[in-house]
């Protein structure tokens, strides 16, 4: 996967190693059935506190969630974002967030899984 120049660019002028940046995606539980309902990831095989905080946050509202580890959801971690690389390189934190398909088209659903992983990023 490669980013162009511009956006490369703006990446790392805006990420600070204070930064906790959030990257959230959607995904279909027919084309990956094992992934439950959310996949959390740092980005990387080795869960950040902070996707901890996320995935048991996400299991305590009663979501079925799984935490990235290098072997759960393969396709779902994140590893190959560039984003996710950068901003790991200077200690920043990054936050990959995969919700189910039946999660983003559910208003009531959808809300509180918003406010939950919205809650750990602050």
């Amino acid at each position: 996967m490669r980013a162009s120049p511009c956006s490369r660019g703006i990446h790392n002028a805006a990420i600070k190693p204070s930064t906790k940046v959030f990257q959230p995606r959607g995904f279909s539980q027919a084309d990956h059935p094992d992934c439950d309902e959310a996949v959390v990831s740092a980005g990387t095989v080795v869960p950040t506190q902070l996707a901890w905080d996320v995935h048991s946050g996400l299991q305590s509202a009663g979501f079925d969630a799984r935490l990235y580890d290098g072997d759960s959801c393969p396709a779902l971690g994140a590893t190959t974002s560039i984003q996710g690389a950068w901003t790991c390189s200077i200690g920043a934190d990054f936050l990959h967030v995969e919700a189910s398909k039946l999660i983003c088209e559910d208003t009531a659903c959808r809300s509180v899984f918003s406010d939950t992983v919205a809650g750990a990023l602050w």
